[in-house]
């Protein structure tokens, strides 16, 4: 394993110490499975996302760093920060103090990597916050610390590096609203507002147990006006609740503890038009699971019909759903023979073993690396399938299924090493796309005409100036 993880370093100097991340190129494809063999891929995965993330908070920490130093060569130009107690001063021995805490942090994350570059399993390891041999003081609790530059506003959202993001739309009266869905780097899973174009400055905790870069999964029902999310907690899969205009999240039906012990599956969740809720994982042997929530009942329910026989998927697959015409969606995923998988639900067939089709028109994109970002929409107005993947390289490029084939991909921007992806159309109409950065999320927004995506404004914060 310690050879595995050796293989592909990337060396990052700070005090002579060093800093080794597995690089994108070690998980992609035949490459990923053939220097896996042998070896447990779930902890090696967990160990990549870790990594990939810790990198984030160390490059982070850098830009911190040279901050600071735009900082004290302009004091004028800054205020302190407020409503912080524990906020540095306006003055070059604070700051310097600033930069010793990041080099400080700097050093931790070193030794975490090479923790877990000796040992992997330590990255899946049952552990309290108590006992968190990983703990580093994140860079954004640094950042929001620092002098504020003067009449600038700044984002409340301060994401967990390699944080999943997931949007879904939601009805709140008459109103269409966008809902966010993240992780804090607390650990909590948050959720932010965005109405009429504004996004809310204040975010509503939704849970507090979840795994450190939990996947997610969110979804809105109309008919019972509940949004649903799923996050993985101890190794296990849960659902979340709540109905419009109340305030509490509880437990929804979703309680199988057995449905996955894998810190590494992703999931996709997706409502009929008809009702049924159908929710998507990878199970320990890296099988497509497919479990069917009916309307009315008050339990999920694993149907017959995917066969699980042939489509297994890779380790730790991206995932989504791409909604269609009336009660027809498919599925996709990365197939064990580093292809694109998508299977088609056949609504108007009642054999149940005939519902599920290989679709016959391929993808366009490239394959993500193992649990990376895929996300996907369905535009109502012109029956326009679309949908946005992460390349190894950490561009994000976009597809449209339109007159019965997938468009060439277009390229959107960027994200960070461990960054994930969603794609929304709001109630503006307008192709929102979500990116997870180092620190916070961005709102980008598509021209179709042009091909190009222009960066919005972070999510938490006005939108910027033309």
């Amino acid at each position: 394993m310690l050879k595995a993880a050796t293989d592909f370093p990337q060396q990052v100097s700070t005090n002579s110490a060093v800093l080794s991340v597995t690089l994108d190129p070690y998980t992609t494809a035949d490459g990923f499975f053939e220097a896996m063999k042998g070896y447990e891929p779930a902890s090696y995965t967990v160990a990549l996302r870790l990594t990939a993330s810790w990198l984030d908070d160390f490059t982070s920490f850098k830009t911190i760093i040279s901050d600071i130093s735009k900082m004290k060569e302009n004091l004028d130009g800054y205020i302190k920060a407020p409503n912080k107690t524990d906020a540095y001063e306006l003055n070059l021995e604070s700051l310097d103090n600033a930069v010793d805490e990041c080099n400080a942090q700097r050093s931790l994350i070193t030794k975490n990597v090479d923790a877990v570059t000796r040992d992997p399993k330590l990255a899946i390891a049952s552990r309290s916050d108590k006992d968190d041999k990983f703990k580093y003081t994140k860079p954004g609790q640094i950042r929001d610390r620092l002098p504020a530059k003067k009449n600038v506003t700044q984002s409340t959202l301060t994401s967990l590096s390699g944080s999943s993001i997931v949007c879904c739309n939601v009805l709140e009266g008459e109103t269409k609203c966008t809902k966010l869905y993240w992780q804090h780097e607390n650990g909590s899973i948050m959720e932010s507002t965005c109405k009429n174009l504004e996004w809310s400055l204040e975010q509503t905790m939704v849970a507090t147990s979840a795994m450190p870069n939990t996947p997610l999964a969110a979804v809105f029902d109309p008919t019972s006006t509940k949004t649903r999310v799923f996050y993985m907690s101890k190794g296990r899969i849960c659902e979340l609740f709540r109905a419009v205009n109340h305030a509490v999240w509880i437990d929804g039906e979703f309680v199988n503890p057995t449905a996955t012990n894998s810190p590494i599956t992703n999931l996709a969740v997706y409502r009929q038009p008809s009702g049924r809720l159908h929710l998507f994982y990878q199970d320990q042997k890296h099988k497509l699971i497919h479990e069917v929530f009916e309307p009315g009942a008050t339990e999920w329910a694993a149907p017959s019909g995917i066969p699980e026989d042939q489509y297994t998927m890779v380790s730790g697959s991206s995932l989504t759903v791409l909604p269609g015409v009336d009660d027809w969606f498919s599925v996709v995923f990365q197939g064990s023979d580093a292809n694109w998988i998508e299977l088609v639900f056949d609504p108007t067939t009642e054999d149940a073993a005939k519902k599920w089709k290989k679709a016959e028109i391929g993808l366009t994109l490239r394959l993500c690396r193992p649990g990376n970002g895929l996300s996907s929409t369905f535009l109502e107005s012109t029956k326009t399938k679309e949908l946005v993947a992460i390349y190894p390289s950490n561009e994000i490029w976009m597809t449209k299924y339109e007159n019965d084939k997938w468009s060439d991909p277009a390229h959107v921007g960027t994200v960070s090493a461990s960054g994930k992806v969603a794609i929304n159309h709001g109630s503006s109409g307008d192709c929102r796309i979500y990116a997870s950065k180092n620190r916070g999320v961005v709102e980008m927004t598509w021209d179709d005409s042009k091909k190009v995506c222009k960066v919005t404004r972070e999510a938490g914060m006005p939108i910027l100036p033309a």
